[in-house]
């Protein structure tokens, strides 16, 4: 959390994702990495989507947070498997303020209502979703995974017979 806190990120929801591998109906254990990246798919609820903003899944595997960039239609890869926590960011879209002639004064009502629009970017960043909405949505993601990764090892038992 303090990584999230540092780059201002918004937390959507917080996932494991774990690959068990089975030979003839016995356990062999996780696997933990791939030689190549899988690719996953997360619901992004709809309501957060907007012009703007930019989410990641980040990644906290042997102590080491990695920043994956997600695409418009939530998908990811990922060649190591252990917890995962789908986040954003709102990034400012450049704007070319009005020139005026110079009054003596530096401050133009534009950049007032700027700075006023970037205070309240501030505190709506400091705010975390905790709603019950995202527990689904965090289920829902998780079921989507967890049939993915059942058939990554479906694969892999076909190729080692």
């Amino acid at each position: 959390m303090a990584y999230v806190d540092d780059n201002k990120y918004n937390v959507v929801n917080a996932f494991d994702v774990e690959i068990q591998l089975y030979v003839d109906d016995k356990n062999e254990g996780l696997i933990t990495e791939t030689s190549k990246g899988l690719t996953f798919k997360v619901a992004i609820p709809e309501s957060l989507k907007k012009e703007g903003r930019k989410f990641y899944v980040l990644r906290l595997h042997d102590g080491k947070i990695d920043n994956l960039e997600v695409s418009t239609e939530g998908t990811f890869t990922t060649d190591k498997f252990s917890s995962y926590m789908l986040v954003y960011e709102d990034v400012a879209t450049p704007t070319t303020p009005e020139t005026k002639p110079s009054t003596g004064s530096t401050t133009t009502t534009r950049d007032t209502e700027k700075n006023n629009t970037v205070k309240k970017d501030v505190k709506k960043n400091k705010k975390v979703n905790t709603s019950t909405k995202t527990s689904s949505t965090l289920f829902t993601g998780l079921l989507g995974v967890s049939i993915i990764g059942l058939g990554a090892v479906e694969v892999l038992r076909r190729r080692n017979k």
